[in-house]
């Protein structure tokens, strides 16, 4: 019995060995398959990736490998049997694109011959320009005609791209349109990998607020820049109406933190030729303006790059049209994605007149004149602020009046000006008050001559009304004024500056107590100083050439920066 037991308990001990040994293996197994799995990505690459349709997410009017009838062949006659094509469905289509989701496979490059389909280039059949996105970065973009060489493209891909997107634009000529390849369009890893991008294009955000703004084209007509490119993605503003003559597109960017708005601002070639007038292009960040400029027939396409105040909750842009006799511009926002490729600046503390609205006027307007915008005396128009101009001939006088009890801020700032309409004739002479209650806080007098003033006013604590005031010498024959985007503000004033001659060596003024005073010269800072509690300060400098000009400002403890005081330096008699 005992040895039978011992047999016995000898089996048991074997077949609990066995077991702990099948165990082992089992988890020794697991361990390394894990380990495998951990290394090994989604998708193990192959030597490249052919984008076929099976990663296709989005797509208008795109073929795979042959067109329905007939092979994919360019112009220079090489056939292929991979790749994308792009081919109108109905002829009022201009802008055709395929999304292609790529996040899973680990490539550096993207790879493909661009070019026209062979036997859709002869004749009249406009243009076809072909983009290629990486996510919200253009990483190519070329236009062609009917005789453009196909191009061989080798394209470093951002690492972390998770989409590609082809788009293809045409303009049609008579005889139709290209049909458009990229062939062999594959996926490799012959370069290295460009930077990774961090953007974000405001059209994946959606406009919040618009007025005639459109979206990728202009309802079937595609954008076209300046320089004749056309343009994939992007917004346009193109007054429906004739009389229209203030339009705008708006984002809500609150939830997104970028530092930078990056574009490309255009009028669209086929509307500047004749007598268009000429448009103002105004950029917003809430009630911080980061860009204006005048566009008239021959203004080329400017790149765009903003600093963005933190925690900015609305972009706008603006498009101000004073139109010609022969009708107006279309503008066009190429692309206009957030980055944060420059630092941001300080926070926006204001309150915008305009917003508050006026609580009582005479012949006040906000914004525009009905059906004319404002245009400051310079000639730039201008999308924000008050207008006070008479109606009748016995109008001498107009005024708009805002409440603003509810807000404590010490400063007001705006930009007056007589339109620029407005300024020939015998229009006697306009005087402009501000008041803040029964206080007056400014006063001039303008005449056909005067340029616009900036001002900077303070605004005694406790008061419940900004009212601006202009008394017309001339009645409803009088100008009208133009008070541009009035801001309440904790800005310190500009620096006062003590006279400055081509001796000078010290320059000496008064600022805010316990700031900062810088002095510039073009983009240069060539000094700064710090005020006493009194305010005052002083800094050496190396004499100037007459006729120079010195640029100072103040920035206060908690860097806000005030408006630029322009100095010139004088000839010592």
């Amino acid at each position: 019995m005992g040895v039978t037991v011992k047999s016995h308990h000898l089996k048991r001990g074997v077949k609990k060995l066995n077991i702990r040994k099948l165990v082992l293996a089992a988890v020794l197994i697991m361990a390394v398959s894990m380990a495998w799995m951990v290394q090994t990505p989604v998708h193990a690459n192959a030597s490249e990736l052919y984008l076929t349709k099976s990663l296709l997410t989005q797509g208008e009017d795109v073929y795979f490998d042959h067109w329905s009838s007939s092979s994919f062949e360019d112009i220079s006659g090489e056939v292929f049997t991979k790749g994308i094509g792009f081919s109108p469905y109905y002829g009022s289509t201009y802008n055709m694109r395929a999304t292609f989701n790529i996040q899973d496979y680990n490539y550096t490059t993207l790879e493909t011959r661009a070019g026209l389909q062979n036997g859709y280039n002869t004749g009249d059949r406009g243009k076809t320009e072909l983009l290629i996105y990486a996510d919200d970065k253009k990483i190519y973009g070329k236009t062609f005609a009917n005789t453009t060489p196909p191009q061989d493209l080798k394209l470093p891909i951002p690492t972390g791209t998770k989409n590609i997107t082809f788009y293809t634009v045409m303009t049609k000529g008579p005889q139709g349109g290209h049909r458009a390849l990229f062939g062999n369009a594959r996926l490799t890893n012959a370069l290295p990998a460009s930077a990774k991008q961090d953007m974000l294009a405001l059209d994946n955000i959606g406009s919040s607020s618009a007025e005639d703004s459109y979206y990728r084209d202009w309802n079937s007509i595609p954008f076209e820049m300046a320089d004749g490119h056309l343009a994939g993605r992007g917004y346009g503003l193109k007054p429906y109406y004739s009389s229209t003559n203030k339009i705008f597109t708006q984002f809500k960017i609150t939830d997104y933190d970028y530092s930078t708005l990056e574009t490309r601002v255009s009028l669209d070639k086929k509307w500047t030729t004749g007598d268009k007038g000429k448009t103002e292009v105004s950029i917003y960040a809430d009630n911080v303006k980061l860009y204006s400029k005048t566009f008239t027939n021959k203004t080329a396409a400017q790149n765009v790059k903003l600093r963005l105040p933190k925690k900015t909750d609305y972009l706008t842009i603006y498009a101000l049209q004073h139109k010609g006799a022969q009708g107006n511009h279309a503008v066009i926002i190429e692309n206009p994605v957030l980055t944060k490729s420059l630092d941001p600046v300080s926070e926006d503390d204001t309150i915008a007149l305009d917003n508050l609205g006026m609580s009582e006027n005479d012949n006040g307007y906000i914004g525009k004149w009905g059906s004319e915008a404002f245009q400051m005396a310079e000639g730039n128009l201008v999308a924000r602020g008050f207008g006070l101009k008479p109606y009748y001939s016995s109008d001498y006088e107009t005024f708009a009046k805002v409440y603003v009890a509810d807000y404590a801020y010490p400063t007001l700032e705006t930009k007056i000006s007589l339109d620029n309409k407005w300024r020939t004739g015998d229009r006697g002479k306009t005087t402009l008050f501000i008041y803040a209650d029964n206080k007056v806080i400014y006063k001039k007098t303008f005449d056909n001559k005067s340029k616009s003033s900036r001002v900077i006013a303070s605004i005694p604590s406790r008061t419940k009304y900004i009212t601006f005031k202009a008394s017309h010498s001339k009645g409803g024959a009088g100008h009208g004024v133009i008070l541009e985007h009035p801001l309440l503000t904790y800005r310190p004033h500009p620096p006062s500056v003590n006279p400055v001659n081509n001796k000078t060596t010290k320059i000496t003024g008064k600022a805010k107590a316990n700031s900062t005073v810088t002095l510039k010269i073009g983009s240069k800072t060539i000094k700064t100083a710090k005020t006493t509690s009194k305010g005052a300060f002083s800094m050496s400098i190396s004499a100037q050439k007459a006729g120079t000009t010195l640029a100072l400002n103040v920035k206060d403890s908690k860097g806000r920066v005030s408006a630029t005081k322009y100095i010139k330096v004088t000839q010592k008699k």
